[in-house]
């Protein structure tokens, strides 16, 4: 039998000859312990190191399109010149919130068309603030339009959602809970060389919180964008209802007709008095529920001019689309996976490319 000294020798022999197959072992997952115990990872679950491994991976490995059932109709001026120059009161939306109001008057022309085209839905990507005294009358034409859609059953309206931006009195009055949408979710931006990457988008939020040692959890509402269209382009009679988020994992429960469904997802938790962590008043903590955005390819057989719809004599290909309407404004771009020197996408573009992921469960 060898002697103590003889099996270190023994052990410190294996181990200079298999140094390498030993730190893969053990070295690795040591230093990712120490690492998390460090908080090196952030509360995005991932370091900028791996961000931008994140980047190169998707970039190699996914390409994907928009499906032609998702449309998308946007407002900028260089695309929508003809509109401006016959109705030159329109210029400025992209700088003005208060010059946004006067195109209320051309959306109710743009839903009362695709109504009429059959769209399943309309959804702008943007928000309706309280309307000023002198655009009564393009907000009342607004109102009609969805009203009218409302009572043909043909075209779900939504409207954008934030949390800090009351909608218009008189508009909400005509519409339900399920046709506002939360726009304000962003997603989990990080450092990914010299621009920002937005890796993921946000598709439920659930606060919570301990009440005499009892945990109480609920949704914010109204629920994202990509999420509200997805319920409602999905329904079967009734619309799905979002139920909770699991408690062990990151998937959101839909309820439709006694049937769980479960949307698959990553979940971020925080706590209120974490930095950038918004918690509602009165609650302690809160779960996102997050699904990666990956850089899809969207042409002209998916988007269009917004101009191009009003003008258009003939909108039958909208029938049964999902629609969504959103401005090119520059504070709203965001650098995505997705190309070697950094993609960029615009809010509603975002939003169509997690709709379109979830409606194709990928």
């Amino acid at each position: 039998m060898p002697s103590q000294r003889e099996t270190r020798r023994r052990a410190l022999l294996f181990m200079r000859a298999n140094k390498r197959s030993l730190f893969g072992l053990i070295g690795i997952p040591a230093l990712i312990s120490v690492a998390y115990f460090l908080n090196l990872f952030t509360v995005g679950g991932v370091s900028n190191r791996s961000d931008q491994v994140y980047v190169q991976f998707v970039s190699h490995t996914s390409q994907k399109t928009i499906s032609p059932n998702i449309r998308l109709v946007y407002i900028d001026e260089e695309h929508n010149r003809a509109l401006l120059e016959q109705h030159p009161q329109l210029a400025g939306i992209l700088n003005d919130d208060l010059r946004r109001q006067p195109w209320r008057e051309f959306h109710s022309q743009l839903v009362s068309k695709l109504d009429k085209a059959g769209a399943a839905i309309v959804a702008f990507d943007f928000t309706f603030p309280a309307a000023a005294n002198m655009y009564e009358g393009a907000n009342k034409a607004f109102i009609d339009a969805v009203r009218d859609a409302n009572n043909h059953g043909r075209t779900h309206v939504v409207i954008g959602w934030k949390l800090d931006e009351m909608t218009d009195h008189d508009l909400s009055q005509v519409l339900a809970t399920e046709q506002a949408g939360d726009i304000e979710v962003g997603g989990m931006s990080s450092d990914t060389g010299d621009s920002k990457s937005l890796r993921v988008i946000a598709i439920a939020i659930s606060d919570g919180r301990t009440v005499n040692g009892v945990i109480e959890e609920r949704l914010r509402t109204p629920i994202p964008m990509p999420l509200r269209l997805f319920t409602i382009a999905t329904h079967k009679g009734k619309p799905l209802i979002v139920s909770h988020l699991e408690a062990n994992q990151g998937d959101v429960a839909l309820y439709e007709n006694g049937t769980n469904h479960l949307i698959q997802s990553e979940l971020m938790f925080c706590e209120a008095d974490s930095p950038n962590c918004k918690v509602t008043q009165g609650f302690e903590w809160r779960r996102t529920a997050v699904v990666p955005l990956i850089m899809p390819s969207i042409d002209s057989r998916n988007e269009i001019p917004y101009e191009n719809i009003l003008s258009s004599g003939d909108l039958t290909e909208y029938k049964d689309k999902i629609v969504i309407v959103g401005a090119r404004i520059d504070q709203e771009k965001v650098t995505v996976p997705g190309a070697e020197s950094g993609a960029q996408l615009y809010g509603y573009q975002a939003h169509a490319a997690i709709l379109d992921d979830l409606l194709h469960n990928r």
